[in-house]
């Protein structure tokens, strides 16, 4: 007999990382796609001053059409985020309407956090991985092993 205070604290451990994950997604992706690079390196603290020369790149302000490496690194970020917006946005609908989907989602959003893990190397940003893939890994075991 499967006890319910456990099960919903299993399901806890989905829920808490996804929701957070995607208001992360919804208002960041679209405080980037509004106001741009500018908006990005203000309000982001850690930039250095020849970073923030990236932030001259609003498209809005824009009048002319240069083609910097900046720009086409910001253009290409924007790219990927908004395909990770896409991609992450129907993976958590089907998630609400196939239950049963929510353990791969897990398993594959633990990946992604052991990538990025990998490529940060800022111990404060690698310790505000932890917390989710703590609770995607151990959703995705718990459900895949009991």
């Amino acid at each position: 007999m499967v006890n319910v205070p456990a099960l919903i604290s299993w399901e806890l451990l989905f829920w808490i990382p996804t929701i957070t994950d995607f208001l992360l997604l919804l208002f960041t992706y679209t405080s980037c796609r509004i106001n741009g690079a500018t908006w990005y390196f203000n309000a982001t603290p850690d930039w250095n001053e020849n970073d923030k020369k990236f932030a001259t790149l609003n498209r809005p302000l824009m009048n002319t059409y240069n083609e910097t490496r900046e720009k086409v690194l910001w253009e290409l970020a924007m790219i990927a985020y908004s395909g990770y917006g896409v991609l992450f946005t129907l993976a958590f609908y089907l998630c609400i309407v196939d239950i049963d989907q929510r353990t791969s989602f897990c398993w594959a959003m633990s990946c992604m956090m052991f990538i990025k893990l990998s490529q940060v190397k800022d111990k404060t940003k690698r310790n505000s991985i932890f917390p989710s893939l703590a609770m995607y890994g151990g959703y995705a075991i718990l459900k895949t092993f009991y």
